[in-house]
């Protein structure tokens, strides 16, 4: 034969070489591995729940259960149950004596002596004998 159909070919079939194969490069590949925008749920500009200006719970400017400026039941001025000072047979004084009162004081003042008591020969006489 002049022409055998499989020693040589003009335009074989493509699968040796290809010019331009679709999946080898692509010039804008699709956006799977890098994106310029990515959406919104790794970093927000405002989250809501992370942080709140006004806190209604956290801290109070003045509470009402912690300290009392003036407790009722804490000091009394004039305890009207707790002393007596002449309880008659168990009875309720209207106003009883007061229990507070200040004692009598127990230090006693000693006045001073200002004149010293030598005995003789003691200090003045080592003194005159020192001076002679």
């Amino acid at each position: 034969m002049t022409n055998p159909p499989t020693t040589s070919m003009t335009n074989p079939p493509q699968s040796t070489t290809m010019t331009n194969p679709p999946t080898t490069s692509m010039t804008n590949p699709p956006q799977s591995t890098t994106m310029t925008n990515p959406p919104q749920s790794t970093t927000m500009t405002n989250p809501t729940m992370t942080t709140m200006t006004n806190l209604p719970t956290a801290t109070m400017t003045s509470p009402t259960r912690t300290t009392m400026t003036n407790p009722p039941t804490a000091t009394m001025t004039n305890p009207s149950s707790t002393t007596m000072a002449n309880p008659t047979d168990g009875s309720t004084m209207t106003n009883p004596a007061q229990s507070t009162t200040q004692p009598p004081q127990s230090t006693t003042v000693v006045p001073l002596t200002t004149t010293p008591t030598v005995k003789p020969g003691t200090t003045r006489s080592i003194f005159l004998k020192i001076r002679m």
